[in-house]
């Protein structure tokens, strides 16, 4: 059977609370959505339950993801160097 192709709903084009992606280089922050958490392996994961954290816990949490990611990416270079 052949699977019907998903499209994406339909939006407004003139609505400012639509995150714009600029093709020239721009950027759009994403905060909101936590920080971006560095796993041993290298992949990049986020806090799944970000939006649930008091104000305080998402403080603490991205001082120790911060600490945590430093330590991983210095582990992946020192690794990256070697081969």
């Amino acid at each position: 059977a052949e699977l019907a192709m998903l499209e994406l709903p339909s939006g407004d084009a003139n609505d400012a609370d639509v995150p714009r992606l600029d093709a020239s280089g721009g950027t759009i922050a994403m905060d909101h959505l936590g920080p971006i958490v560095v796993n041993v392996d290298g992949t990049l994961a986020r806090i799944t339950n970000w939006e649930v954290l008091s104000q305080h816990e998402q403080d603490v949490a991205r001082r120790r993801v911060a600490k945590r990611n430093a330590e991983r990416l210095a582990v992946l270079k020192a690794a990256a160097n070697e081969t």
